[in-house]
């Protein structure tokens, strides 16, 4: 048994929409080479990573694959079905010389020949072959001759060479598969985890549009997704608004549409405060990112603390 892990796509998005992103941040990345070069970014590592971005999308595609797979398959059939065809010449020829009730007829094999499958008529052609040989005479008889016993040999020949075509092409869509996916995970973590990582720590405190060109949405779209939230808090009172694993770049934007103050945290029971509270003042809207709140936390809390007015407003939330 194989100790090897089938390899599985850490990205959401399809293979061309990496291949779009990679190079969105990429030119991002020449840009800013000179504020990049702070954090161990070099001209010279953005290049690398364009050309393997480049290598990547010049990988057959695995309709490419699944073509030539589809076109061995199909000529496998077509042998199969010529192979079925000589056989049943023989059978005919088998039944008329033995009678097709006799041991010496069945000892050819040949009932059911529609019904095999690649592996059983391979077997059925292979044994069939034999016992011609041994009832040449009597086969030639009845029209079916050495000549075609030859004919059938380089059938069963053409037949195995067919089958270890579509195996082979079968294999190489697996092997591509698995250098697709293998690739395609090598360039999303030099993306997210090198580049897009270095980049937002370096422009976090001095730019929130540059920090925003390096954020990659790890969703079927690669898109940010938007949940919008219209929120109604009781006075004194605290409600969750949202519950999502914690993650740096949870972007988000409140409107407060009362005259009172509110304020929004992360928390992990709903209650406690988990590193700041943001403040949003009367008829105010705040944007912000959850790692400007805390580290951690998996609930955005808003908390109205006027002893008299409910609050009310929404709340956007992109994930």
């Amino acid at each position: 048994m194989s100790n090897f892990k089938e390899a599985v796509r850490v990205y959401k998005f399809t293979d061309a929409r990496l291949i779009e992103i990679a190079l969105e941040k990429i030119a991002f990345a020449q840009r800013d080479a000179t504020e990049l070069l702070t954090k161990g970014i070099t001209a010279t590592w953005v290049s690398d990573l364009n050309d393997l971005v480049l290598a990547f999308g010049a990988l057959p595609s695995d309709e490419v694959e699944l073509g030539e797979q589809q076109e061995a398959t199909g000529e496998k059939d077509t042998d199969a079905d010529t192979l079925r065809d000589k056989l049943k010449d023989m059978r005919s020829s088998a039944a008329r010389a033995f009678g097709d009730k006799s041991s010496k007829y069945n000892q050819f094999g040949l009932k059911g020949l529609d019904d095999c499958n690649d592996s059983e008529l391979l077997r059925v052609a292979m044994v069939a072959h034999g016992v011609a040989i041994t009832y040449a005479t009597e086969l030639a008889a009845k029209g079916y001759s050495a000549t075609d016993n030859t004919t059938l040999q380089t059938m069963i020949t053409t037949y195995v060479g067919g089958l270890q075509n579509q195996s082979m092409e079968i294999g190489s869509r697996d092997n591509a598969q698995e250098n697709r996916v293998l690739k395609g995970n090598e360039i999303y973590n030099l993306l997210e985890n090198e580049l897009c990582e270095a980049a937002k720590s370096y422009w976090r405190t001095r730019s929130a549009a540059k920090y925003n060109d390096y954020l990659v949405y790890n969703n079927e779209a690669g898109t940010p997704l938007e949940q919008t939230i219209d929120f109604n808090v009781p006075a004194l009172t605290r409600t969750t608004l949202t519950e999502r694993p914690y993650s740096a770049t949870r972007y988000f934007t409140v409107t407060n549409n009362t005259a009172t103050t509110l304020h929004l945290y992360l928390s992990n029971d709903g209650t406690t405060v988990l590193g700041t509270a943001l403040t949003i003042n009367p008829s105010a809207t705040v944007s912000g990112v959850s790692s400007d709140l805390a580290p951690s936390g998996n609930k955005f809390v808003l908390e109205n603390m006027a002893p008299l007015i409910t609050a009310t407003g929404s709340f956007v939330y992109l994930f």
